[in-house]
């Protein structure tokens, strides 16, 4: 294959690293890198995980398919690698039960019945990854009984996003600046500067990573990256004397976790090309009908909700064309046009030509609804390339994770 993948220049290890965004992407990120030994400093024009990390809770989340592709793969492999992952905060008390999460188990109801059947004999000899139950069975796992069948997965759970981001973030050798403001990335003898809106250096590091989810485009002329801004309300719904008998996470069009401090937090809307910030009640109404078609035994309960006092929260997934995250290196767009520019006349032809990256900048990002699933793994992926380490992953995904396909694809079409 052409090693479009692959650095024509070599690497150096650095010693220090600048990281622009505090979310899930930036925390898990910036602990990989300091446990490697590297001076992090983290940055971020607001709070931490003031954007689309800052959800009060957040599923654990993975997708099974009968289908081979890069996106079930990185699914499943980001799903186990981040299930011990958070085990293991929680173990040391890095993390706080029950109010940073709880590995509760995750109940994901499922409407195509012979898929089921397939999968339940392809995962008898997995049940510690997944099973596949029945409405009944589910109901010993969950506290109530789900409207359909399903997959059980006992290592999931939810988490409190912001609390996994600060508890990273407080690793030796990590240095958090909020409320920066708006920031820009400059490249100056040999190290990356971030400066502030009035022109003036923050900081400066010898690698930089964008983790700045929806304003990712704006930084460093990673403009040509195709993301979008998916808008996402979650609902938080005051516990119930049927609500409390909730044991495990819900997964259906939506979700709903287990109550804590007396609420649960469920949702989330779905909305394209939707910029509004606001709390809307239309929305809450959406949430909780989506809930209501997977309970409705709920339905009578909670008849005369008032759905004016319902809290909220509005968050944007960031999110890439193909639903993968986007973590690698930075290409140099005009030098992988020249270098390849013949792929737009034969697709198919191998061009035995490395790819030109920008020096140490890398980028982190399109982690859309399961940030908390991807950005662990994510985090070692960019940590061994950073540092020069044998990667985590195949290098098939490798290639599926990289910003760089995108320009391969575009080539590759004659679309650029």
């Amino acid at each position: 294959v052409t090693p479009w993948d692959l650095s024509a220049s070599p690497r150096e290890r650095p010693e220090s690293a600048l990281i622009i965004g505090a979310g899930l992407a930036g925390a898990t990120l910036a602990r990989a890198l300091a446990e490697r030994g590297l001076a992090v400093a983290v940055l971020d024009k607001g709070d931490i995980a003031g954007a689309a990390s800052g959800n009060e809770q957040g599923v654990l989340y993975t997708r099974l398919s009968r289908r081979h592709s890069a996106l079930t793969d990185f699914a499943l492999q980001s799903f186990r690698y981040s299930a011990t992952f958070y085990r293991q905060l929680l173990g040391t008390g890095e993390l706080q039960e029950p109010f940073g999460g709880q590995l509760c188990g995750s109940f994901h109801q499922h409407s195509d019945i012979e898929e089921l059947q397939l999968m339940r004999e392809r995962l008898q000899d997995l049940p510690e990854l997944a099973s596949v139950l029945s409405t009944e069975e589910a109901a010993r796992y969950l506290g109530v009984t789900p409207a359909q069948p399903g997959y059980w997965y006992p290592d999931s759970g939810w988490l409190s996003p912001p609390a996994v981001c600060r508890a990273l973030l407080t690793t030796p050798c990590i240095e958090v600046i909020e409320r920066c403001g708006e920031l820009s990335l400059h490249h100056h003898s040999g190290q990356w500067l971030a400066r502030n809106a009035g022109g003036s250096d923050v900081l400066a590091a010898d690698v930089a990573i964008v983790c700045a989810g929806t304003s990712t485009t704006g930084l460093a002329g990673l403009d040509w990256l195709p993301l979008q801004a998916i808008r996402g309300q979650t609902s938080h719904l005051p516990a119930s004397p049927a609500s409390s008998e909730l044991k495990s996470v819900l997964c259906h069009t939506g979700y709903i976790s287990p109550a804590v401090q007396g609420r649960h937090c469920l949702g989330a809307s779905f909305k394209l090309q939707d910029p509004e910030t606001t709390v809307r009640q239309q929305e809450h109404v959406e949430n909780i009908e989506k809930l209501l078609a997977a309970l409705p035994q709920w339905r009578d309960a909670m008849a005369d909700m008032n759905f004016d006092e319902l809290d909220g929260r509005v968050g944007f997934r960031c999110a890439s064309p193909d639903y993968l995250p986007i973590a690698g290196a930075v290409p140099d767009r005009s030098g992988f046009l020249q270098e390849y520019a013949s792929l737009r006349k034969n697709a198919r032809q191998l061009i035995a030509k490395r790819g030109k990256y920008v020096p140490r900048l890398f980028v982190n990002t399109a982690h859309g609804s399961r940030g908390l699933t991807s950005a662990p793994l994510c985090a070692q992926v960019l940590s061994a390339a950073i540092c020069g380490e044998a990667p985590p992953l195949s290098r098939e995904l490798l290639r599926a994770l990289s910003p760089a396909r995108f320009l391969m694809r575009d080539l590759s079409r004659n679309r650029i």
